[in-house]
């Protein structure tokens, strides 16, 4: 009897020091009515309503993240900000429903100065009451102040395009080299970019414009989940006029 006591007091001695571990490297806030000034623009440019946000705490005087929610055509969404010596970028992010919870989580990355840094971190929200919990991550784990990571660079001006390989919603693999000779047109997007939203039209208009060329091909890679990204077309694609993947 002694003994089955031993065993449960220490498995309940580690349950509670993972815990206090997973605590100490989350930090909790919870969102308000309003946005930094810096997101005016977006806000007025999405027509956005019922704006919230939390800043972030980076832990770094030069950085400034913030966290946010709002709601576009009765649909709740969520963006986040970021503020670097006076420039400020604005992204909408997806969320994910956590399995076996009502809480809504990402992981998610933020790249900045020209996509020469990145910022990465992870989001839990607590869509009832609007609390929210992030830890800052790293290549090495989880931190307690915001690691800024330098990016390396693959793609530069004047410098020849690196290999690649992309894989259609057809599961049909592409590379680089099947598109030798050829004027190549790619666009990287995301189904949680606002902007990249907003595009797809005039993109469109540009592929209708050289359809009837065959040494120009356009290529959409999307920086999502299959899943996600059928997901995102089914609700979509009535809205737009008529969206390219992959090729003509």
């Amino acid at each position: 009897m002694k003994l089955i006591f031993a065993f449960f007091l220490s498995l309940c001695i580690v349950t509670l020091l993972k815990a206090q571990d997973r605590a100490s490297s989350f930090h909790s806030a919870s969102l308000v009515s309003g946005y930094p000034e810096g997101a005016s623009g977006a806000v007025e440019y999405f027509n956005l309503t019922e704006v919230k946000y939390v800043e972030l705490n980076t832990g770094l005087d030069s950085l400034q993240l913030f966290f946010g929610s709002f709601i576009k055509n009765n649909r709740d969404g969520y963006w986040v900000g970021l503020n670097n010596q006076g420039n400020f970028i604005f992204t909408m992010v997806s969320l994910d429903k956590m399995m076996d919870s009502e809480l809504l989580t990402q992981n998610i990355e933020f790249n900045f100065n020209e996509s020469s840094k990145r910022v990465s971190f992870r989001i839990d929200v607590d869509p009832q009451t609007e609390d929210v919990s992030y830890q800052w991550l790293s290549p090495q784990g989880d931190t307690n102040i915001a690691y800024v990571q330098t990016v390396e660079r693959l793609i530069e001006p004047n410098k020849a395009m690196p290999f690649f390989t992309a894989e259609t919603l057809q599961e049909v693999v592409l590379a680089l080299n099947d598109f030798k000779g050829k004027h190549l047109v790619i666009n990287w997007w995301a189904t949680s970019c606002g902007p990249c939203v907003v595009e797809m039209p005039g993109l469109n208009e540009l592929v209708d414009k050289y359809k009837h060329r065959d040494d120009v091909e356009f290529l959409a890679i999307a920086l999502d989940s299959q899943e996600r990204l059928e997901k995102f077309l089914k609700n979509c694609l009535s809205t737009i006029n008529k969206l390219w993947l992959m090729g003509k």
